[in-house]
């Protein structure tokens, strides 16, 4: 077993206990129950929206990319570091024959994983609650299940937290506490949403690919390959400029 994957092995023993896990399933849980229930109790207005489905898909994947994935990225990535700091686990894996940019290497790999899970739980919630709409709120007209849109809008969204992942994997290592961070994701999403009509300059946002993510959720964004490409791009940027530093820092949280 090589040295990342004994690294990630260990951080996969973790999640057992870990409120990292409680975050990365909790965030959407709550985000599509709130929703479910808003849609629940609105009664005829939601049917002036159009085709159940489509609306449906569109404001819940609006909602996650714009404020709970975000959020949740920085809750993930935060208490994962703030849980090593706590128990005093790095003055051990130090000693370890691992170097520092290893360690970072899979921190960032643990995060993706745990944002892959929320995605999933996001997913599986959006769905399941289509259907429940779809069986019971019997006023609405549902319109065809548009199952490439949901598939469309799922993979946009993973797609758009991996520059997220590599800004607040990063960050976390530099700045304590929760409030900061989730200000960070708070308003950097807020102010992408504001610069949408700069056009290309939204594309040096971290957050740049999520509000592409809205856009196609709310049909403003025609073809968004180029914006995906540069966001993924400028994840890869973060990547490497967060692995540089920490494993050049002299000294750690």
């Amino acid at each position: 077993m090589t040295s990342l994957a004994f690294l990630f092995h260990a951080e996969r023993i973790k999640w057992r206990r870990s409120w990292t896990t409680v975050a990365a399933i909790l965030c959407p849980t709550s985000l599509v129950g709130f929703l479910f229930l808003i849609l629940w109790n609105s009664e005829i207005q939601a049917s002036k929206l159009g085709p159940g489905f489509q609306v449906w898909y569109q404001v819940t994947h609006a909602a996650w990319n714009s404020i709970f994935m975000p959020i949740t990225v920085a809750l993930v990535c935060l208490i994962s570091w703030e849980q090593e700091e706590e128990a005093g686990a790095w003055k051990h894996l130090l000693l370890q024959p691992v170097s520092r940019r290893a360690h970072f290497l899979v921190k960032l790999m643990s995060h993706a994983a745990l944002l892959l899970v929320a995605q999933v739980v996001f997913s599986c919630l959006v769905f399941l609650t289509s259907l429940l709409i779809s069986r019971y709120l019997h006023y609405l007209d549902m319109g065809p299940r548009r199952l490439l849109l949901f598939t469309g809008l799922g993979a946009t969204s993973m797609l758009a937290s991996l520059p997220l992942i590599g800004l607040h994997t990063w960050f976390s290592t530099r700045v304590r506490g929760v409030g900061m961070n989730l200000t960070l994701a708070l308003v950097g999403s807020l102010l992408t949403a504001l610069w949408v009509g700069l056009g290309g300059a939204v594309r040096w946002s971290p957050w740049g690919l999520a509000s592409a993510g809205v856009r196609l959720a709310t049909g403003g964004e025609k073809s968004p390959v180029w914006l995906l490409a540069t966001a993924a791009g400028f994840a890869l940027l973060l990547v490497v400029a967060g692995t540089l530093d920490f494993s050049r820092r002299e000294e750690l949280r």
